[in-house]
């Protein structure tokens, strides 16, 4: 009989359940677990429903999202194992949505869920000590966003000749890319015909700099990350982006692309390992992509380490056994919720 694991997921965190849920699936289903995906529903009596839905799983996984309270003691009560992840630093306020504060509400929740749970799986060290400060420490593991490789193995598509610097995401995290607009409009009097190649669903405002937007999807975003000369993830330092997990530098190590990035979050951990560049102030942005568009060999030799990095560290199927184990193992004791 096959294991039954119910994933809840935040409804609004569609990218965080495709790479932190959904890519696991076809392993997790041969290995006999089955896997019901839900967001979690806003109506009452949709939250009421799932309650069977959670008595019947033998493993009861929440990415991201933190039910109230009074949900989550019934869910705990009905739950033979309940498991949390999660890839953000999700007790503060966006940065891109104002100053990165302290949201008490969402903190209450996030300090219940990290009491009661039996296995917590943070997406890097700086996640990873917020719910230790909650919680049992030995319930908490790292267990960083990953990517299928093989998906970009199969796309044989190579950089252009033109000068061209790429950035892939939401229209939510534009406000980070739109601080390079001074670099990037004193870099675009240096470089003729410089462009910067927005993967998204809006464009950004980057003053005179030339932005060449084109429209994300699943089906091409490894084949237009690859035509790019080198990869933009910038990040300011703050309480929020310390969370961060470095899905848009992975992307492009992964596309065998060179890549500066500001030193937050996950993307400090890629940068220090030697496979991306370093860049805080405008005048560091300026020097670390005047050398990748200058220098040929080192932008070849930065990106093969960053393929060779996300290898050995971020493929999805070096970590499949052990978000099987986390999730439908016995990790830790279950708690309850106070």
């Amino acid at each position: 009989m096959a294991f039954r694991l119910l994933a809840i997921t935040d409804p609004g965190c569609a990218v965080s359940t495709r790479y932190r849920v959904t890519q696991f699936e076809p392993y997790l289903y041969q290995h006999q677990i089955h896997v019901e995906t839900l967001p979690w529903p806003r109506l009452a009596v949709e939250q009421t429903s799932l309650l069977e839905s959670v008595t019947a799983a033998d493993a009861v996984l929440f990415q991201r999202y933190l039910p109230p309270r009074r949900w989550l003691r019934q869910i705990r009560q009905r739950a033979r194992r309940l498991v949390y992840d999660f890839d953000d630093a999700i007790i503060y306020a966006e940065s891109t949505r104002g100053r990165p504060r302290l949201l008490l509400s969402r903190w209450w929740r996030f300090r219940a869920m990290m009491r009661c749970c039996d296995a917590i799986s943070a997406g890097n060290s700086y996640l990873a000590e917020l719910a230790q400060r909650e919680g049992p420490r030995t319930r908490v593991c790292v267990v960083p966003t990953t990517l299928e490789l093989e998906r970009y193995d199969r796309e044989l598509a190579q950089p252009e000749s033109a000068p061209a610097l790429g950035w892939i995401g939401g229209r939510w995290t534009l406000p980070y890319l739109e601080q390079l607009r001074s670099p990037m409009e004193k870099l675009s009097t240096e470089f003729v015909g410089l462009t910067i190649r927005v993967i998204a669903d809006q464009a950004p405002k980057l003053g005179r700099t030339r932005v060449e937007l084109v429209p994300w999807a699943e089906s091409t975003e490894v084949r237009d990350l690859k035509r790019v000369r080198a990869g933009l993830a910038p990040l300011p330092d703050e309480a929020w982006t310390r969370g961060k997990c470095g899905l848009r530098l992975l992307q492009y190590l992964a596309a065998g692309i060179p890549a500066v990035a500001s030193p937050v979050g996950t993307q400090a951990e890629i940068i220090r390992a030697g496979a991306a560049l370093a860049a805080s102030s405008d005048l560091e942005w300026c020097a670390a992509l005047r050398r990748v568009l200058s220098d040929d060999s080192m932008g070849a030799a930065l990106a093969a380490r960053g393929r060779q990095l996300a290898r050995e560290q971020y493929d999805s199927s070096a970590w499949a056994e052990r978000v099987r184990e986390l999730w439908c193992g016995r990790v830790g004791q279950p708690g309850n919720v106070t």
